[in-house]
């Protein structure tokens, strides 16, 4: 069984972590906040910031591994900024089931020329815990409106674009020993 919430609680985070490679360095910093209250409504929200001091590219994905895409020529090499957003909401039922709905924002700095420099995602699943948290089951549906300007191969996300959306589904189990 679930820990029960027996009052109202917030809890705020932040955090920050910066890295370098050659010339180019990156600060990403978050903060986020949850508030659950006892009748089983949990909401969540964050906000990730992500500054570099020479842009050089983004990270994609292939079958064979990571590699560098090419940056938009107007921010090769530049200082750039980029920032998501998050926002969730959930509901637990009978300590058992935890349905819930997100909407992320990233906004892109370096993306291929002539492509779209944002990705909004939209997901709908449902949490189920067996014996508490040990165990959890996690099928959802993701619906990206306009696509994403990047391939990420392994995650079957491909470029998109002209903007046309794309819904993916996934299962995850986590099982804490």
């Amino acid at each position: 069984i679930l820990r029960e919430i027996k009052e109202p609680l917030l809890v705020f985070g932040v955090g920050t972590d910066y890295s370098e490679r050659g010339h180019a360095g990156q600060t990403v910093a978050v903060a986020d906040a949850q508030y659950a209250v006892p009748n089983g409504l949990n909401l969540y929200g964050a906000l990730v910031d992500r500054y570099t001091t020479h842009n050089f590219g983004i990270y994609t994905q292939s079958p064979t591994g990571a590699s560098i895409g090419t940056p938009d020529p107007a921010v090769a090499n530049r200082p750039t900024n980029e920032y998501s957003i998050v926002g969730e909401v959930g509901y637990v039922f009978n300590n058992r089931i935890e349905p819930y709905a997100r909407y992320e924002y990233m906004r892109l700095q370096g993306t291929p020329a002539g492509s779209q420099n944002y990705v909004q995602a939209i997901t709908g699943g449902v949490n189920f815990f067996f014996y508490g948290n040990r165990l959890k089951l996690t099928p959802e549906i993701i619906y990206l409106p306009k696509g994403i300007p990047i391939d990420d191969g392994p995650t079957d996300v491909f470029t998109s674009s002209k903007g046309k959306g794309e819904i993916m589904g996934e299962v995850q189990l986590q099982l804490l020993l």
